[in-house]
């Protein structure tokens, strides 16, 4: 009777919050304790469900619960107008690993799950929304709220065996997973040969390298990057964080080139790089949060390589 109460209570929470949900707040809940990291067959996923059909309700009627093996999808149909034959899947799923997982405080047994899949989540719905809003879209849309993703994709792949709508009809399909995550590699810009990195679009790098050829068989590089944000508005969006501010910071490398034998046979090369965080770098990776053990600031970032080549 206590569990029932403890739960009905959480669901109570949760669906008032829904009534005011915004991206970043469906992240919240989804990815907060309540939930108990959202494994499925859990009651932290009952809770999930019952929160998601509530804010699918609040995009379109038609909302229906699927009983998969082992799991429960959520998925809302959206219909569309002239041309309501063509389909448009927009998917995430919502499951994780409940405490099947190592986290950074021994005694925090539960795997909150927001980068995966809460945020993946927080968009669909945020498209679903977007898209209902006045005369509705052309296409219908389906949003697919998928169950035992972490454990082989089943909650999709049911969705495909068993589709709402016939496969035909699907024109496209768009999936949303762990977003936000892993953006430093795109933010580097270093190259060993000295030229600055251009193909990461929405950048302004000033760069600043030189190519030494101390030997005829040892070349240094030298090579530094200044890296700002042209614009921060799509990605304030895509991670549900306003006022991100602009500049990435300094990267900077140094390396060298050797070849003894002054060929190709026996090539080395070794060097470092470091990147120096800018605000938006502080902005995007460190926290405010006061609870123990949560949030840090930025740390500078190293790294060191060798590499030896041998060709015969």
């Amino acid at each position: 009777m206590g569990m029932r109460r403890v739960a009905a209570a959480a669901l109570g929470t949760l669906l008032v919050a829904a009534g005011c949900a915004s991206p970043r707040h469906d992240v919240g809940v989804l990815a907060s304790d309540a939930l108990g990291g959202r494994d499925n067959g859990t009651p932290g996923s009952a809770l999930a469900q019952d929160y998601l059909i509530h804010r699918l309700r609040g995009i379109t009627r038609d909302v229906r619960k699927v009983p998969i093996a082992g799991g429960t999808n959520v998925i809302g149909v959206i219909p569309g107008r002239d041309l309501a034959d063509e389909v448009v899947v927009v998917g995430a799923h919502y499951d994780h690993l409940g405490s099947r997982c190592r986290t950074a405080d021994p005694a925090d047994t539960i795997c909150n799950g927001a980068t995966d899949n809460a945020t993946g989540v927080a968009a669909a719905l945020a498209v679903g929304e977007d898209l209902a809003r006045g005369r509705g879209p052309r296409r219908t849309v389906v949003i697919g709220l998928w169950d035992r993703e972490e454990d082989g994709l089943l909650g999709s792949q049911y969705y495909t065996q068993h589709p709402l709508v016939p496969n035909a009809n699907v024109v496209a399909y768009v999936n949303f997973d762990i977003q936000g995550s892993n953006l430093l590699p795109s933010l580097r810009s270093n190259k060993f040969e000295g030229q600055a990195n251009f193909v990461n679009p929405g950048l302004m790098l000033v760069n600043l390298s030189t190519d030494l050829e101390l030997t005829p068989k040892l070349r240094m590089v030298l090579n530094g990057n200044y890296l700002r944000f042209q614009r921060t508005g799509a990605l304030g969006l895509l991670l549900f964080q306003p006022d991100i501010q602009k500049p990435i910071g300094i990267d900077l490398g140094a390396g060298f080139l050797y070849r003894p034998k002054l060929n190709e046979n026996i090539v080395i090369t070794a060097g470092a790089t470091g990147l120096l965080p800018g605000a938006g770098l502080d902005d995007l990776y460190s926290s405010t949060c006061s609870a123990p053990g949560c949030g840090a600031d930025t740390k500078k970032l190293y790294n060191v390589f060798l590499n030896v080549k041998l060709t015969y």
